[in-house]
């Protein structure tokens, strides 16, 4: 009997001791959840206020580009109106000498009537004419100064600055429509003349080349090389 009590005071101690280290592992894995949560609140609440940050961050830099942006197509504006203003005054100075270098050209052989000593009759400003052609397409043609008597046209393209391909223009398409668009004149003999106050680089040695007189006009004077002038 005395053992069996004391069998009995010992599995009591046991269960007494198991429940103590049962409330002890409670206690310790209720500490370790209460400052893994504390710590993952505090990995979250740091990650709140750096995602807060470089969101911050991100709209001051997009706010920054947006200002930038706008400022970039202002100042783009600008320089397109700048640049239309600066092309237009161009033009504008270019048309305005190319009329005063037509106007010189055409006073000068209409008094003289002369054009590589062949006298014309005539001498007009701005022909210009368009016809349609059998492929449906349009032929159109435009003339600075025509010079006509009963056998022979001249034709003098004037330009402010002269380029290489307006005498290669000259020599082969304005011609060649010419005769088409005013077939009356389809036998006659052909002279072809380049005028202007500039010429580029080759310009005069092409129309030579080519046998088509050279007109520069120099101030008040006109100067006519037709040495090589041919008939076209």
């Amino acid at each position: 009997m005395e053992n069996w009590e004391k069998v009995k005071d010992e599995i009591w101690a046991m269960f007494r001791e198991s429940a103590k280290r049962q409330e002890e592992e409670e206690r310790k894995h209720a500490e370790w959840k209460k400052e893994s949560d504390r710590q993952a609140a505090e990995r979250k609440a740091q990650y709140d206020r750096e995602a807060a940050k470089y969101a911050a961050e991100a709209a001051e830099r997009k706010v920054e580009a947006d200002r930038r942006s706008a400022k970039y197509d202002k100042e783009m504006a600008e320089l397109k109106e700048q640049i239309r203003k600066s092309n237009e005054m161009i033009n504008g100075i270019s048309d305005s000498n190319g009329k005063m270098a037509e106007e010189s050209l055409y006073n000068s052989l209409n008094a003289s009537k002369m054009f590589g000593n062949v006298h014309f009759d005539d001498v007009w400003r701005n022909w210009s004419k368009d016809i349609k052609l059998v492929d449906k397409t349009t032929l159109k043609g435009e003339y600075d100064i025509v010079m006509t008597n009963k056998v022979a046209v001249g034709l003098v393209e004037v330009k402010y600055q002269v380029r290489k391909e307006d005498v290669l223009k000259l020599a082969d398409k304005q011609v060649k429509a010419f005769k088409i668009l005013f077939p009356e004149f389809g036998s006659y003999k052909f002279y072809l003349g380049i005028g202007g106050m500039s010429f580029g680089r080759n310009v005069e040695n092409e129309a030579r080349k080519l046998g088509v007189a050279i007109l520069k006009v120099k101030g008040d004077v006109v100067e006519i090389d037709d040495k090589n002038m041919k008939v076209y």
